[in-house]
């Protein structure tokens, strides 16, 4: 039986965290495709209105997935810690204390978006023509929230144990069935946005229940059981949990809020302005992956070497997520300036959005840059513990600097002052980011796990 715990103490830092992060890389191409296909296939076969309301639906769906993602993300720095300081019996309370209070959020969520669907779509400045395809998609994706909280839940369980490979089987079989529905609702039998929710939705739950399947038969070297009396909510982990998650989520929620405020202007702008900035967000979920998951994973290593002590492998894994995050960008704006309306294209064809196509993608280049340079730190800050200045830091990027500088850009040169105000807002962080790591003041963060040693864990 393969191991699912992997130690990341030890071994070349550089050597750890590459084989990491490629299958987690590779997982979140495939995830980035499925999420792309929605648009796609409803640019081909349906039109820009269709398209402009997944992007809107998307939009929403994406920012009740932040608070999810946050305590996830919460939960795999603990568990990452846990695991470098061989704490087996925690490590057993930490994961079911998670499923539970995931599982209660997204029930809560589904709620939310099922209730207040219209509210959340007008105050988006959703185009008319949009407006009923937007519901469509939203009461969709709402209704299947705790597949997609329960896949991502996880997955977060398992990249904080060590393991990025599992997960990548899982998205695969989310994409495939998302990839064939998608043609099936959409193309065959017409059913436009909601046709693209199903296929999204149908693809996640196939993931996540074959992820609770494999685990369980696996649960020796996955360390929990699965007994239902695990699955209780501990007061003293649930308390750890949300201390590093709540600050993760507020950091994701401003940021969002700050995106969704940047759309919602941009929609105002008309339909054209509306897909341009949906195509744009698209691209950069799909150009952000090798950042995306060299942080996510940085954030592991971190994790797992901050629990055992080896402070001196912490630093060494920022500047290798570095290194590796500015060779990807050469390559990201390289394709960016040489083929930007091909790139656009392959969402939407009409000659009013390829005409801004150049434009745009010049700007993103540099929101781009900004992205690739503040992920390693960010990991640093998350992986020692410190999700409170992550958090800071975001309400200072999204909420403080963001929405004034896009407002009073966008007051002189109209709709590219939003693009150029979002882009320039992110450096914030990159310049904060990098203050910390530099100042060396997280060597001074305590371990989230005990000093003591506990029984080895499983295969590791």
């Amino acid at each position: 039986m393969p191991a699912i715990t992997r130690d990341l103490t030890q071994g070349h830092v550089g050597r750890q965290l590459w084989t990491f992060a490629l299958p987690f890389m590779a997982c979140n191409c495939l995830q980035s495709f499925y999420s792309m296909v929605d648009m796609m296939v409803v640019g081909k076969f349906v039109g820009t209105a269709c398209l402009s309301a997944v992007s809107i639906g998307s939009q929403l769906t994406n920012m009740f997935m932040t608070v999810g993602l946050g305590l996830c993300t919460g939960g795999q720095i603990y568990i990452a810690q846990l695991v470098g300081a061989r704490d087996h019996k925690a490590l057993n309370r930490v994961i079911g204390t998670m499923f539970t209070t995931i599982g209660l959020l997204a029930l809560l969520l589904t709620v939310v978006g099922l209730l207040f669907h219209t509210p959340m779509l007008t105050a988006m400045n959703t185009p008319a023509e949009s407006m009923t395809e937007a519901v469509h998609y939203l009461v969709v994706c709402s209704g299947g929230m705790i597949f997609i909280y329960g896949y991502n839940a996880v997955c977060a369980v398992l990249r904080g144990m060590g393991d990025s490979t599992h997960p990548l089987l899982f998205v695969a079989i989310a994409t495939a069935v998302n990839v064939v529905l998608d043609l099936l609702f959409v193309a065959v039998f017409h059913w436009d946005a909601m046709g693209a929710a199903l296929a999204t939705v149908i693809g996640q739950a196939a993931a996540f229940l074959f992820a609770i399947f494999f685990l369980y038969r696996r649960r020796a070297s996955f360390v929990f059981d699965f007994k239902p009396s695990s699955f209780a909510i501990q007061s003293r982990e649930l308390k750890v949990f949300l201390k590093l998650g709540l600050p993760i989520t507020l950091q994701s929620n401003a940021v969002t809020f700050s995106m969704l405020f940047i759309s919602s202007r941009a929609n105002s702008f008309g339909l054209v302005a509306s897909a341009v900035y949906g195509v744009g967000q698209k691209l950069y979920s799909v150009v952000s992956i090798v950042s995306s998951s060299v942080q996510a994973s940085a954030a592991s290593v971190v994790g797992q070497n901050m629990g055992a002590g080896r402070l001196d492998r912490v630093k060494q894994s920022v500047y290798w997520a570095w290194g590796g995050n500015l060779i990807a960008f050469v390559f990201v704006a390289s394709a960016s300036l040489l083929f930007p309306t091909q790139i656009f294209a392959l969402f939407d064809s009409s000659p009013e959005v390829l005409a801004m196509a150049p434009d745009y993608m010049f700007i993103n280049i540099f929101l781009f840059l900004g992205f690739f340079l503040m992920s390693p730190t960010l990991a640093l800050i998350n992986g020692v513990g410190f999700t409170m200045l992550n958090f800071l830091i975001g309400l200072l990027d999204g909420v403080v600097v963001r929405i004034p500088l896009c407002l009073f850009l966008c007051d002189q040169i109209g709709l590219y002052g939003i693009f150029w105000g979002n882009t320039l807002a992110s450096y914030v962080t990159v310049i904060l980011g990098g203050a910390y790591f530099f100042s060396g003041r997280w060597k001074k963060r305590k371990s989230l796990a005990s000093a003591a040693p506990a029984e080895p864990l499983p295969d590791a």
